[in-house]
């Protein structure tokens, strides 16, 4: 399951994180950002998942948490002091803890998308935001004593209670998969879903162009030996093999190397995306080049210029690597349409 993530051309960001007050324009297609450690070039795409979908926008936010060691989730039980917790939005996420998330997005048609996101007690919510919350079915929210506020240009759209997610994602799976790709994301078995996803949805949305073949042939400008690519089964569990030229047997995708697995799971989540509904949404890669050496980075920008030409995806991406940018203004000038 996704969600529509409209092509955006300027943002203005308050209050997430480190970012007090940040504009960003002139956004295109493919936007790369760089800089030095630590002045927030995460942080700024993790700000951009942010949407006028309330639950998934907080899911969001948790993962990004989890994946930083922070896991504020709901206790296990469901006693009254259990639920006396820090209030993990403000505490991690907002800037000023007395103020609002904003963002402000302005969309390539020239529609506005302005969100805000309040932190209240329950006893801190107007009459009308009281009778505005979310229906749900599960008791052990009932005690928990903060909301997420929502409002969307200006008018009311949604309230809910804290951790809310966190129940509908493992009751009902509301949510499968977020275009987002860490920086040190190893081989998981998601990839099985999204090759499989691949091989059945073959065509572009807006192309007849054969996805399986364009994996190889990206593949290939990484290691020109690589034939074919198939779930195999090693040791009695499924995993993703390759076939290269002169082996008659297919062998586990890991032994490739680390490199070679970011490299791979950049260009099928990018196929991957196109197949899932070819509406406009955005991508997000965090420090693209983290394990991949820089001869590389030339045939992994030719795959992502293509395959943004050829999709509906406004991609988002980090480095801090010289080699990474100059690989990347090589290539982007091949594609003066980007």
């Amino acid at each position: 399951m996704g969600i529509l993530m409209p092509h955006i051309s300027e943002c203005k960001i308050e209050n997430y994180k480190k970012l007090d007050t940040f504009i960003l324009k002139d956004i295109g297609r493919i936007n790369l950002i760089t800089g030095d450690n630590n002045i927030g070039k995460t942080t700024l795409l993790e700000s951009l998942l942010v949407n006028d979908n309330l639950l998934y926008s907080i899911n969001f936010i948790h993962k990004m948490l989890c994946e930083r060691g922070i896991h504020a989730h709901l206790p296990v039980t469901s006693k009254k002091s259990d639920l006396l917790i820090p209030d993990y939005f403000k505490k991690y996420i907002l800037n000023n803890s007395a103020a609002p998330l904003i963002i402000n997005y302005k969309l390539k048609d020239g529609s506005r998308d302005d969100i805000t996101i309040f932190s209240k007690k329950l006893s801190e919510l107007s009459e009308i935001e009281s009778r505005q919350i979310r229906k749900f079915d599960y008791d052990k929210l009932k005690d928990v004593p903060y909301y997420f506020v929502q409002y969307i240009n200006n008018t009311l759209k949604e309230v809910q209670p804290y951790y809310l997610d966190d129940l509908e994602r493992k009751h009902n799976d509301f949510l499968l998969y977020w275009p987002f790709i860490w920086p040190n994301t190893e081989y998981s078995p998601d990839l099985h879903e999204f090759y499989l996803k691949v091989q059945l949805d073959n065509k572009f949305s807006n192309l007849n162009i054969d996805k399986r073949d364009l994996l190889i042939e990206y593949l290939q400008l990484f290691d020109n030996r690589i034939e074919k690519v198939e779930l195999i089964k090693f040791e009695e569990n499924s995993i993703l093999g390759v076939l290269t030229r002169g082996n008659k047997n297919f062998f586990p995708i890991t032994r490739m190397g680390s490199g070679f697995i970011r490299y791979f799971r950049i260009v099928l989540e990018l196929l991957y995306i196109d197949s899932k509904d070819g509406l406009e949404t955005r991508f997000f890669i965090d420090e693209i080049d983290n394990g991949i050496h820089f001869t590389k980075m030339k045939g992994l920008w030719k795959s992502i210029f293509e395959l943004v030409l050829r999709t509906n995806i406004q991609l988002f991406v980090t480095t801090h690597s010289l080699e990474c940018l100059e690989s990347y203004a090589i290539v982007a000038n091949e594609f003066e349409d980007l």
